[in-house]
């Protein structure tokens, strides 16, 4: 991802506002933090998932019918005011706009969906939007540019960096901006997908899983016992318990990786209470924690090997940053002066990229 899109993705919406791009069978494809933060969903909790598994589906039927018949069969623009809850189950109400975004060949490549804070905040503001937002998407002839001068003025990013626009097709324009980038950052969780639903199909196929993720499992238990032949033993187990599992898994907010990082973080608090061997913080510690090689929250060293499991809920800014942060061991002042921002900014995104990952993970980090 090159900078511009980074600043482009960070920036580009208001405050009070949220943003969100679904594929063409409405499974989300982008979220801006401004609706996770509402909802308390994490962006690797929201990817995949359609909005109605989520914060949705406290509607009536027909109100659905009835959305889904103006976006989908009409083509045009919704608009209405619903009640949707957080991820603690409690409601609140939102104007909503939805529109369709047609691609060069005339089919439906995305769903955008735009809402306020609530519905009496800013009525003026809403209104507006509404209106703009209306006779915009209405027309469905507006090209690449035309969509990113319109976003341009409704959500507030650094209009220094704007993102370059080399294709009229407003889809690709969404592509390479937000569906891409986010698509590249949770590719592992995909990637495995496929590989879990065909040894599903074929359970001889659970060997190229094995063959994909063997060596890091045996790595993770090496690292924590530095005994090869327990290691062995313990990385095996894995597998065997995974491929008991097969049938029933079901790949939710994160990769198979992850998975197999938690029976083996597990087994590994098993083993040592089996053993009689006193390892009190592997036995007390959380499965985020295991991840960590060493280090308080602001001297972090993780695995390398494992950095992609446990930075899997993060933006790819905010991975870019622990990376450097955290793998590499740059200070914080000079990871500020390589990514342009300043070190209270680099700090408050560590912070909060922390927060992320003890909310799906759990930790104390």
């Amino acid at each position: 991802m090159t900078h511009t899109h980074d600043h482009f993705l960070c920036n580009h919406l208001v405050p009070s506002g949220s943003f969100l791009l679904t594929d063409a069978k409405g499974v989300i494809s982008y979220v801006n933090h401004t609706l996770l933060d509402r909802t308390g969903f994490s962006l690797a909790e929201a990817v995949g998932k359609k909005p109605g598994e989520l914060w949705g589906g406290q509607m009536k039927r027909s109100f659905y019918d009835g959305l889904w018949q103006r976006v989908r069969d009409e083509r045009m623009p919704f608009f209405g005011v619903v009640t949707n809850k957080t991820k603690h189950g409690s409601p609140y109400e939102e104007a909503l706009s939805i529109a369709p975004v047609i691609d060069h060949n005339h089919d439906i490549a995305y769903y955008l969906f735009a809402s306020r804070l609530g519905v009496s905040s800013g009525e003026n503001f809403s209104s507006l939007f509404h209106t703009s937002f209306r006779s915009f998407f209405s027309t469905q002839s507006y090209r690449a540019d035309d969509l990113s001068s319109w976003m341009r003025r409704w959500f507030s990013f650094d209009r220094s960096r704007t993102p370059v626009v080399t294709s009229s097709d407003p889809a690709v324009f969404l592509r390479s901006v937000f569906d891409g980038p986010i698509s590249d950052s949770f590719r592992g969780r995909f990637d495995d997908r496929l590989l879990v639903e065909a040894a599903q199909t074929n359970p001889q196929a659970f060997s190229e899983i094995f063959e994909k993720y063997s060596g890091v499992i045996r790595r993770y238990f090496l690292v924590r016992t530095g005994d090869h032949f327990v290691s062995d033993d313990l990385a095996q187990e894995v597998f065997v318990r995974a491929f008991r599992s097969l049938s029933s898994y079901r790949l939710l907010n994160a990769s198979y990786h992850t998975y197999l990082l938690r029976i083996a973080h597990n087994l590994l608090v098993n083993h040592y209470r089996d053993s009689g061997r006193h390892n009190a913080r592997v036995v007390e510690m959380s499965f985020a924690d295991n991840l960590i090689v060493s280090g308080s929250s602001d001297t972090l060293s993780f695995d390398k090997s494992l950095s992609d499991a446990i930075f899997e809920p993060l933006s790819d800014k905010e991975k870019s940053i622990f990376r450097a942060r955290y793998v590499n061991g740059e200070s914080v002042s000079a990871v500020a002066v390589s990514c342009g921002k300043s070190e209270n900014a680099v700090k408050l995104i560590l912070s909060r990229g922390r927060k992320k990952i003890r909310r799906v993970f759990g930790g104390v980090f």
